[in-house]
């Protein structure tokens, strides 16, 4: 479940040439812009510890003791501070809540140009150019969320990738351009 979904929305048609006539005019007047903004912040997860303290039948991974984060700098390399996890009793439940961790935002900018030309009065040629996420931004993907390995003082290592983001989304597209055009009748 997405926390914040933000979507905006915006057409404009440009003002220039809606004096001229000929060929000139339905070359030059008459062109449109769209443009889709939205920005979402992160699917929440949780933190996994591959060995099942708790110990219960058919659960094959638990949730781990949290303890106090220590300051990091959050990065692809280190999404979640590591240090903050400790393997629990042997037949207890970690203290680690639900979804107590976000994946990286996404944002991505859909632009287009649009330009009608009349052929008849009741045919249309649309040519339209449009653009997918034209900043190219990329949509990473959920960090290594199963403790494998421990150190010698019981702290999570980043053994099986724990804590790095080494994949983008599976619904992340880059940059896709694309021309048509459509006959409206």
């Amino acid at each position: 479940m997405v926390k914040h979904r933000f979507t905006f929305t915006a057409n404009y048609e440009l003002p220039f040439g809606k004096s001229l006539t000929g060929v000139l005019g339905q070359v030059i007047k008459g062109w449109q812009i769209n443009a889709i903004y939205a920005y979402g912040t992160g699917q929440p997860f949780t933190v996994l510890d591959g060995t099942a303290q708790q110990n219960t039948i058919g659960i094959t991974q638990d949730r781990p003791d949290r303890i106090a984060a220590q300051s990091f700098t959050r990065s692809n390399d280190q999404w979640i501070d590591i240090t903050q996890f400790r393997r629990q009793a042997f037949g207890t439940a970690g203290n680690e809540g639900h979804n107590a961790f976000n994946m990286p935002n996404n944002k991505r900018l859909d632009l287009s140009v649009f330009k009608n030309f009349g052929i008849t009065e009741a045919v249309r040629l649309q040519f339209r150019a449009e653009t997918f996420n034209i900043t190219n931004t990329p949509l990473f993907g959920m960090p290594g969320n199963v403790i494998s390995g421990l150190d010698s003082n019981g702290a999570p290592t980043s053994a099986g990738n724990f804590g790095r983001i080494t994949t983008t989304n599976a619904f992340y597209t880059p940059r896709d351009i694309q021309f048509a055009l459509k006959l409206i009748f």
